[in-house]
C-alpha cells in the first residue's frame, strides 16, 4: 500500500485570508478616520481666538465621524453634525476663510473679553461711539462705571486657519498606504491568523 499526505494549512490560510480581505479593509478604513479625528479635534482645540472674542472647544466637541455601510461600499464622513455631535456653522468659514455680513441685524455685535452670550441677554445695554469712529454696545456696572460689551461691525473678515483641511491633506497619504494592496494583504493575514489559530500559515 502507499499512502499520499498532504498539509492544507498553508492553503486554508491563503484562502481564509482572501475571505479576510473586505473585513481587514474595513477596518485599516475605521482606524485611519478614528486617527484622523483625533488629530482634527486636536488642531481645531488648539486654535488661536480671532479678535478680542472668548475661545470656546464648541469646534473640537463636535467634530465627529459617521461610518456607513453598504452591499458593496462603505465610507468614513469626518466633520460637524454627525451623529450626537452639532453643526457648527462656523466650522467650514474658519477653515477657508471669508467675510461674515449680519442677515438680520444692522450689526454684528462681537463679544468681548470676558463677555458671555448675546445682546438680547442684556436689556440694559446702550450704544456710544469712540473718536475712532469705533461703536460699542456698553453697560453699567454696580459702581455705575462704563463697561464695554460688544463691538458692533458692519463685516468681519476671517483668515482661513484650515483646522481641518491642513490635517486632512497630510493624512490623506497615510490612507492610500494603508489601502495598498501589500498592507489589506498583511493585515488580513493578521486577522486569519487570529482566527484559525497558531501554525495557521503552514510554514508560508
Amino acid at each position: 500500500m502507499s499512502g499520499i499526505q498532504q498539509d492544507f494549512k498553508g492553503a486554508i490560510f491563503k484562502t481564509q485570508t482572501l475571505k479576510t480581505i473586505p473585513k481587514a479593509t474595513k477596518y485599516l478604513i475605521t482606524k485611519w478616520a478614528a486617527d484622523t479625528l483625533k488629530t482634527l479635534k486636536r488642531s481645531a482645540a488648539g486654535m488661536k481666538k480671532s479678535g478680542r472674542g472668548r475661545k470656546t472647544g464648541q469646534l473640537a466637541r463636535n467634530v465627529g465621524m459617521l461610518v456607513s455601510a453598504g452591499e458593496d461600499t462603505y465610507s468614513v464622513t469626518l466633520g460637524t453634525g454627525l451623529e450626537a455631535g452639532k453643526d457648527v456653522v462656523y466650522a467650514r468659514i474658519q477653515d477657508q476663510g471669508g467675510e461674515i455680513r449680519p442677515r438680520r441685524a444692522k450689526a454684528l455685535a462681537i463679544p468681548l473679553a470676558g463677555v458671555k452670550g448675546v445682546p438680547r441677554n442684556f436689556p440694559d445695554l446702550f450704544f456710544i461711539k469712540t473718536k475712532r469712529g469705533t461703536m460699542l454696545l456698553c453697560r453699567r456696572d454696580g459702581k455705575g462705571r462704563l463697561k464695554p460689551m460688544f463691538l458692533l461691525k458692519d463685516k468681519v473678515q476671517i483668515p482661513p486657519s484650515g483646522w481641518f483641511s491642513v490635517p486632512l491633506a497630510n493624512m490623506v497619504p497615510v490612507l492610500k498606504d494603508l489601502l495598498s494592496g501589500p498592507s489589506i494583504y498583511n493585515q488580513a493575514a493578521k486577522m486569519a491568523a487570529e482566527k484559525i489559530g497558531p501554525g495557521a500559515s503552514g510554514g508560508m
